[in-house]
């Protein structure tokens, strides 16, 4: 006579496979996980300072447009220094702060602490920089192209117009970025 033996549920063998399996399946869930969340918190940092660049541009492109006399050097005759001259490292203007005429100086200028570049401007023959970029940015280059900057001499005025290059490199997140960026401001006052 055969016993014919009939077994329910798991072995100790297949239970122990099972639990190895989904450790596995547990550990790389998790490690996924946390690749996404260092991912999301490295473009958050990197998304922060590049609003940071943003908001130094427009502020330098809101005092560039309702500026006049772009000069090219501290003299502040105004001039040009276009492209075939090799633009200027700084720009200075005059323009208005807080309904009063001023002087603007816009220059990159090197942060003493962490040896990093970034974008100044000054109010005043003189003033003290005030910083418009984040320390975790390194602006390297900070380049003004000024077009018709000269006083109006000919019977076909143009408009004065400032290209402002700017190159660098964020290092919010953990493998640094590079950024470039390039924009033309005109005045808006017209120089007729």
């Amino acid at each position: 006579m055969k016993k014919n033996v009939r077994s329910f549920g798991f072995t100790l063998v297949e239970l122990l496979v099972c639990l190895v399996l989904l450790s596995v399946v547990v550990i790389i869930g998790f490690g996924l996980l946390l690749t996404t969340n260092v991912s999301v918190e490295n473009s958050r940092a990197q998304r922060r300072v590049m609003d940071n660049v943003s908001f130094a541009l427009e502020h330098l492109s809101r005092s560039i447009t309702y500026g006049h006399d772009f000069s090219c050097s501290p003299s502040r005759i105004p001039s040009t220094c276009d492209y075939s001259l090799g633009g200027t490292s700084a720009l200075y203007f005059e323009g208005t702060y807080s309904g009063l005429p001023q002087y603007f100086t816009y220059q990159r200028l090197t942060n003493s602490t962490t040896g990093y570049g970034y974008i100044a401007r000054s109010l005043g023959l003189g003033g003290t920089p005030v910083s418009l970029t984040d320390e975790l940015v390194d602006i390297q280059e900070l380049r003004f192209y000024v077009y018709d900057g000269e006083p109006f001499i000919t019977p076909d005025p143009e408009q004065p117009r400032v290209v402002v290059v700017i190159r660098g490199v964020s290092h919010a997140a953990s493998i640094p970025q590079e950024f470039f960026i390039q924009t033309t401001l005109s005045q808006r006052d017209l120089k007729l």
